[in-house]
């Protein structure tokens, strides 16, 4: 939680407590609005996470809202940090609850193109590498969203399967 001006008042263990957070998008972003980000490196909070395997950097999810009086006047912001590890394997939990015994793999880009999490195998750093590879020789089927217009987040969602094993009942 900040106050008006992004000083950090509380937080979780203490953190970042009484640090200024103005300069971080969730701040600006939540001065009016619920604000949705994209993963980005830890910039504040990298010094008390431990280091993720293989030298990734920390990444997180930023989710805020305004906070206001009783009568509609800021105060300040509330924030959430979620790290895009959680992110990562929620995603996968679900894809694995859904999944038939022939992999389906799903991919989430930010609003630039930019791949999130990208295949562990391959090139691929934006959602048109994705598509440039496999789909126009046909060795995957592609189902890709369309992002919602009426979000900031603007995240695209790529799912396949490869061809052989969609055909593979028929």
């Amino acid at each position: 939680m900040t106050d008006t001006d992004g000083k950090v008042l509380a937080a979780t263990s203490h953190m970042l407590e009484g640090v200024d957070a103005s300069k971080r998008p969730w701040f600006d972003g939540a001065r009016n609005r619920l604000y949705l980000g994209d993963p980005h490196e830890a910039k504040l909070l990298a010094n008390y996470m431990q280091a993720e395997p293989g030298g990734e950097p920390i990444r997180f999810v930023d989710v805020a809202v305004p906070v206001g009086n009783g009568h509609g006047v800021f105060q300040g912001v509330l924030a959430a940090h979620l790290h895009w590890t959680w992110v990562r394997k929620t995603m996968e939990q679900y894809v694995m609850e859904l999944e038939s015994p022939m992999p389906i793999q799903v991919f989430v880009a930010s609003k630039d193109g930019l791949l999130l999490n990208p295949p562990a195998v391959g090139r691929a750093g934006t959602t048109a590498d994705l598509l440039a590879t496999g789909t126009r020789d046909g060795s995957y089927l592609v189902a890709v969203s369309s992002p919602n217009l009426s979000s900031d987040l603007g995240w695209t969602v790529v799912a396949r399967k490869s061809m052989s094993d969609t055909m593979e009942p028929i």
